[in-house]
């Protein structure tokens, strides 16, 4: 056996054991019937699962995390496809600095940046907590939406 033979099971195997094994044993743990979560089950029950949409703090969060989500992409989206079109249509000058500095989330680690907008944004302009978190998502989802919308555009023909 080769090397490279290997590479495909042991990567199967690495990605359910640590990915999809934790998720498994939680969604097993939610179907308990104890008073606190517990693995194994001690009986079959919905009453977590219920839970969930019952108690408005799950509620709230969720919403918040929708919001978050959809808020976030919906913006990096608005200011991610003019600069790609801009980046990828016309010969602009610090073109490839322009690029870089878009793609420092990606490069920076995103605790990095949320402490940065934390300390630099959040503290000294007393922005809110809710519109501190849509700009850190913003602003950690508008690299991927520049570089996805750019190679999508590098790949059309310019003459059309």
């Amino acid at each position: 056996m080769t090397a490279r033979s290997l590479f495909v099971p042991a990567t199967l195997f690495l990605l359910a054991t640590f990915l999809i094994g934790p998720f498994l044993i939680i969604v097993a743990a939610s179907f308990s019937a104890g008073e606190t979560l517990a693995f194994p089950p001690q009986g079959f029950s919905l009453q977590w699962i219920v839970k969930v949409f019952t108690v408005e703090s799950f509620r709230a969060s969720f919403a918040m995390s929708m919001f978050l989500a959809i808020g976030g992409t919906a913006a990096a989206l608005v200011l991610g496809i003019p600069a790609s079109y801009a980046l990828s249509r016309y010969r602009l000058p610090g073109a490839e600095i322009i690029r870089t500095i878009v793609s420092a989330p990606i490069i920076v680690p995103g605790i990095i940046v949320g402490l940065s907008l934390l300390r630099y944004v959040v503290v000294p302009f007393g922005v809110g907590i809710t519109l501190a978190l849509f700009l850190a998502h913003t602003a950690l989802i508008l690299p991927y939406a520049v570089r996805v919308v750019s190679a999508s555009l590098d790949n059309l023909r310019s003459d059309i």
